[in-house]
């Protein structure tokens, strides 16, 4: 299956990869309020413990995903991306380093936003924001 996903240039993406809310630095920051949140797991059992193996039990009891999504978010629709980052759009000229990432992927669930997330398998094209705009009729959508 294919996705889109709106991409910097500051990390890239593996199918080891899975997004988290933009309030967070990092993604073990996020890992670890998520768990915090669910009160399910004490903040001693936290330092005693490799927060990357707590992650997987916690992920495999089926809780409630909070600020830490199921895999990496994107979306199956060219549009549905576009739609989701409209106020990005509007803006592209002060937002030129970041790209359009084009890949295969394997659906796993929905995320916090109501996204597409999926588990990266590999990368198909990248494009400019400008040329994705342009290949998939997008352009100026916004200012009318």
């Amino acid at each position: 299956m294919i996705f889109y996903r709106l991409q910097s240039d500051d990390y890239e993406i593996t199918s080891e990869h899975i997004s988290f809310n933009c309030n967070f630095d990092t993604l073990e920051e996020a890992i670890r309020e998520d768990i915090m949140e669910s009160k399910v797991i004490l903040e001693e059992l936290l330092k005693s413990q490799e927060l990357k193996k707590i992650w997987g039990d916690y992920k495999n009891s089926n809780r409630v995903y909070g600020w830490v999504e199921p895999g990496t978010c994107c979306y199956r629709s060219p549009e549905d991306l576009y739609n989701f980052f409209g106020s990005y759009f509007l803006e592209i000229e002060d937002n030129m380093n970041d790209y359009i990432l084009i890949f295969e992927g394997e659906f796993i669930d929905y995320g916090s936003e109501g996204e597409d997330c999926a588990k990266f398998i590999k990368e198909v094209e990248r494009i400019s924001v400008l040329e994705f705009e342009k290949r998939f009729n997008l352009k100026n959508k916004f200012s009318a």
